[in-house]
C-alpha cells in the first residue's frame, strides 16, 4: 500500500517548510478510496485479462477445418 503525505504550503510553493515539522498523513477516508480504486484496476485487468482469453478462442472456433 502506498503511503500518501499532504505537502504543506511551504513545499508547495518551492519553499522548504521547517524541518521539526511533522508530515501530515491523508485521512482514513481518502486511504480507503485509494484502496478501493487499486482493487478496481486490479479487476479491470482481470476483465481485459478474460476478454482477451475468450476473443482468443472465439477467434480458433471461427477458423474452418482443414
Amino acid at each position: 500500500m502506498a503511503e500518501f503525505r499532504v505537502r504543506t504550503l511551504d513545499e508547495s510553493s518551492g519553499g522548504r517548510g521547517s524541518q521539526d515539522e511533522k508530515p501530515n498523513y491523508v485521512n482514513p477516508s481518502l486511504r480507503l478510496w485509494s484502496e478501493t480504486l487499486d482493487a478496481l484496476e486490479d479487476c479491470v485487468q482481470d476483465v481485459r485479462r478474460h476478454l482477451s482469453t475468450f476473443r482468443l478462442i472465439e477467434k480458433n472456433r471461427k477458423k474452418p477445418a482443414i
